[in-house]
C-alpha cells in the first residue's frame, strides 16, 4: 500500500516520516513531495493509494491538486491537513471525496487511525471489485447499498435535509423523489409461543423466513429494498403508488406468519410522511407498540386512530347519559361494543378513558348515598391491579364496577322502600303497641335485618324512632287538650302512666302535665 505526503513545509514532512510507524498503519512505501509539480510526477509514475496533503501551499493548493487527481480518474483515499479549521475548506474537501480533514499540528494517533481507516477502505473496495469482476457481487452490492440507504434514512443517519438525502441517493444510484410520501409499516412480534426459543437460537434464520414471506406477499415477489430490522421488529416502507389494497396484503401477511411460523404480529401503519420525517415516524410507531394493551394480532392504523377521537367523545357522552338514566343494561352493552370495536388502545389512552368512566360512576354513587367504603369490595380491589395493561382486563374490571354500582343502587332502592313501609306502619299504629316483631312480620324481613338497615339509613334505632313518633303524637294530643293525660297514655299503648311520663320527659325535657300547662299558657298568650 503506497502513501504520498504532499506539503511545502519540509520539517513537517520529515517529522511525519520519522514519527509515524507507517508499517503498523498498513503502508509499505512512503513517497514525499514539497510541491504539486513533484507530486504530479510521482502520481504519473507510481500507484498512490493514500494521499496525505496540506491544503495551503504556494502556487497551487492541495485542493486544486485533488481536483487534478479527480480529473485524471485516479483512485485514492485523501487526508487533508491545514492550519485553519475553515468550514469552506472542509466543505470543498468533502466534495472531492476526502476521507478526513485534520487541523495542524496533527495528532499522531489520530493520523494513524485515519490512515488505517483509509487502508481498510481501499482493501474493502478492492475485494468488492474482485467479486464484481467475477460476475456475482454487483447485484448483491446494489441491494446492500439500497437497503443501507433506506436503513440510514429511517434511522436518521442521513439527517433531515431533503437536498442532502437526494444527493446521497444519487451517489448510490437510487431513484429517490424528495416530494414522494411513504407509509411505514412496523411489524412487531407480540407472542411467539413455542417459536420464542427458536428465535433466540437462530434469529438470522427466523428473520430470513419472515422476509421471504413479506417479499412474496407485500412486495410482489421483488427484493425487499425499503425494509429493515430493529431487534425483533421489522419496518417496511410503502410509497403512495404501492398502497393499493395494502390492508388486504398486510392481513394476508400476518395470517401467513401465524400459519407458517406460529407468530402473532401486530402491524402499525403510519400516515403518509416525507422521507426526511421517517426517523420520527419509526420512533412514534415504536412508542405505540410499547403502549399497546389491546391488539395482539392485527393492524393499528394511525389514520383510523386520528379519526376515532370523535367516536371517543361520543362514547363518553353516551356513558354519562346512560348513567343518569340508570340504563345499566344499555351501559353494559355499550362497554362491550366499544371495546370490541376499538382498533387500538394505548396504555395512557386507556388509563385516561377508564378514569373518566370511573369518575362518572363514582359521582353517581355519591349522589345516591353510596359510600366509598361500601362500594369497594375485595374482589374489585383485586381486579383493579394492572387493568390498564390490557384492554380485556380493563373491560372485565369496568363490567365489575358497573355490576357493583347496579347492585348497591338496587339495595339502596329496596332499603328506601323498606324504610317507607316501616314508617308508614308506625304512623298507622301509633295508638297501638308496636314491636319489632310486628313490623318484621308486616314487611317480611327478620327483626335483626330491619334494625340494622334502619339504624344504617337513619342514624337511630327502630325502637328510638317508634318512641320518637309516639311522643310527637302525644304532644299533639296534649296540645289539643281534649283528653286526660292518663287516657292519652293508654291510647298510645302505654299501660303504665309513670313509664309514659318518664319516656315523655326524656324526649321533651318536661313531664306531660308541665307540657300541657306550658301549652295552655302559650295559647292564652296568643289570644
Amino acid at each position: 500500500m503506497n502513501l504520498l505526503i504532499l506539503d511545502d513545509e519540509i520539517y513537517t514532512v520529515r517529522a511525519l516520516q520519522k514519527s509515524v510507524d507507517w508499517k503498523a498503519a498498513g503502508i509499505d512505501t512512503v513517497e514525499i513531495a514539497f510541491n504539486t509539480e513533484k507530486a504530479r510526477e510521482i502520481v504519473s509514475q507510481n500507484q498512490v493509494d493514500v494521499l496525505l496533503t496540506d491544503i495551503e501551499m504556494p502556487r497551487e493548493s492541495g485542493l486544486e491538486f485533488l481536483e487534478w487527481m479527480k480529473e485524471q480518474g485516479k483512485e485514492y483515499k485523501a487526508i487533508c491537513m491545514t492550519c485553519h479549521a475553515e468550514f469552506d475548506y472542509a466543505k470543498k474537501a468533502l466534495g472531492l471525496g476526502v476521507m478526513e480533514y485534520l487541523v495542524k499540528p496533527v495528532n499522531r494517533e489520530e493520523l494513524v487511525n485515519c490512515v488505517k481507516k483509509a487502508v481498510h477502505e481501499i482493501e474493502k473496495e478492492r475485494r468488492v471489485r474482485q467479486k464484481s469482476a467475477e460476475g456475482k457481487f454487483w447485484e448483491e452490492s446494489r441491494k446492500r447499498v439500497q437497503r443501507d440507504f433506506w436503513q440510514d434514512l429511517v434511522t436518521g443517519a442521513l439527517g433531515e435535509e431533503p437536498d442532502r438525502i437526494q444527493k446521497k441517493a444519487e451517489r448510490c444510484g437510487i431513484a429517490y423523489d424528495i416530494n414522494e410520501q411513504y407509509r411505514m409499516g412496523l411489524f412487531c412480534i407480540r407472542n411467539t409461543n413455542e417459536r420464542r426459543q427458536e428465535w433466540k437460537e437462530d434469529a438470522v434464520l427466523m428473520k430470513s423466513i419472515v422476509e421471504n414471506i413479506a417479499k412474496d406477499i407485500l412486495n410482489g415477489e421483488k427484493e425487499l429494498e425499503k425494509a429493515g430490522w430493529k431487534g425483533e421488529t421489522m419496518w417496511m416502507l410503502f410509497s403512495e403508488k404501492e398502497t393499493e389494497d395494502l390492508y388486504g396484503k398486510i392481513e394476508h401477511f400476518l395470517s401467513e406468519l401465524e400459519r407458517v411460523m406460529q407468530l402473532n404480529m401486530t402491524a402499525y401503519l403510519s400516515e403518509n410522511e416525507f422521507g426526511e420525517e421517517l426517523q420520527n415516524v419509526l420512533q412514534r410507531l415504536e412508542e405505540q407498540n410499547e403502549q399497546n394493551v389491546s391488539v395482539e394480532h392485527g393492524i393499528v392504523d394511525e389514520e383510523v386512530r386520528r379519526k376515532s377521537s370523535d367516536e371517543k367523545a361520543t362514547y363518553l357522552k353516551k356513558v354519562r347519559e346512560m348513567i343518569k338514566k340508570k340504563d345499566f343494561d344499555g351501559l353494559e352493552q355499550l362497554f362491550i361494543t366499544y371495546a370490541k370495536g376499538k382498533k387500538y388502545a394505548g396504555q395512557k389512552e386507556l388509563f385516561l378513558e377508564g378514569e373518566k368512566v370511573k369518575f362518572e360512576l363514582q359521582l353517581f354513587a355519591r349522589e345516591n348515598q353510596i359510600s366509598i367504603e361500601e362500594f369497594w369490595t375485595d374482589e374489585l380491589i383485586e381486579k383493579s391491579e394492572g387493568i390498564y395493561r390490557s384492554q380485556n382486563r380493563y373491560l372485565e374490571y369496568a363490567l365489575c364496577v358497573l355490576k357493583r354500582t347496579r347492585t348497591l343502587l338496587t339495595e339502596k332502592e329496596q332499603e328506601s322502600d323498606l324504610l317507607g313501609e316501616i314508617k308508614k306502619y308506625v304512623q298507622e299504629n301509633l295508638e297501638n303497641r308496636i314491636t319489632r316483631e310486628q313490623i318484621a312480620e308486616k314487611v317480611h324481613f327478620s327483626e335483626d335485618y330491619l334494625s340494622k338497615i334502619f339504624k344504617k339509613e337513619t342514624g337511630i334505632s327502630l325502637n328510638e324512632y317508634i318512641t320518637q313518633e309516639k311522643i310527637a303524637y302525644a304532644k299533639k294530643l296534649i296540645e289539643e287538650d281534649k283528653d286526660s293525660i292518663g287516657n292519652i297514655a293508654v291510647r298510645l299503648g302505654y299501660s303504665s302512666f309513670s313509664y309514659f311520663s318518664d319516656i315523655f320527659k326524656r324526649n321533651t325535657g318536661c313531664l306531660p302535665r308541665e307540657y300541657r300547662k306550658k301549652s295552655r299558657n302559650t295559647g292564652e298568650t296568643e289570644e
